[in-house]
């Protein structure tokens, strides 16, 4: 039986770059594995392997590590995505 995650993120090394992020309905050019928020407020990202959509509150400076395919809304600003 195989222990093998189905929820990680397929990642082969550190971010090759970081690229700025304007939410909008459209999917990313490239999904993100971290995202930074320069100010406090939510951003609303959609999920790679489930989908699912999640608020996440940050508070300014903070980077997170997630896998998502779309960064649809956000009061947070100045939005950075490693990818």
């Amino acid at each position: 039986m195989s222990r093998e995650n189905p929820y990680a993120v397929p990642f082969d090394g550190p971010a090759l770059d970081w690229v700025p992020i304007v939410p909008s309905a459209n999917a990313l050019a490239t999904p993100i594995r971290a995202i930074r928020a320069n100010t406090d407020g939510t951003v609303t990202v959609t999920m790679k392997r489930t989908g699912a959509s999640r608020t996440l509150n940050f508070i300014a400076g903070e980077t997170r590590t997630l896998w998502a395919t779309h960064v649809t809304a956000a009061t947070a600003t100045g939005l950075e995505g490693a990818i």
